[in-house]
């Protein structure tokens, strides 16, 4: 749990959270153009996060194990957030992580703090 947790802090949230879902999305929003020197930059960090996150998955069913943990709570919004990007496609690799994610979303928690953005596609 505290490898997951470690990632997220210190590589996949920085990357994740300003690189790409602020750039896309908020950015966006905002009715600013998404700076994509720093889209670009902040990919290879997410994709080697989310590898590493797949990893400590495996074939369970959170990422810690066999009970939901602190770790699959923090990593949840963040994947939800990029998830509507169109970076959405480095997930392609990882199918147990983005099933993980179904799972995790469909949770009553989940379902009532899910992001609450337009789609424009």
């Amino acid at each position: 749990m505290n490898q997951a947790i470690g990632i997220l802090d210190a590589y996949f949230w920085r990357a994740a959270g300003p690189g790409v879902v602020g750039q896309r999305l908020f950015a966006v929003m905002r009715g600013l153009a998404p700076d994509e020197a720093v889209v670009q930059a902040a990919v290879p960090v997410v994709r080697t996060a989310l590898s590493e996150l797949d990893r400590f998955l495996g074939d369970r069913q959170f990422l810690a194990g066999d009970q939901l943990t602190m770790a699959d709570i923090m990593v949840l919004p963040i994947v939800r957030y990029l998830l509507l990007t169109p970076e959405a496609s480095l997930f392609d690799p990882h199918p147990r992580l983005r099933a993980w994610c179904e799972r995790m979303s469909s949770r009553d928690s989940a379902r009532e703090t899910e992001p609450q953005l337009a789609r424009k596609g």
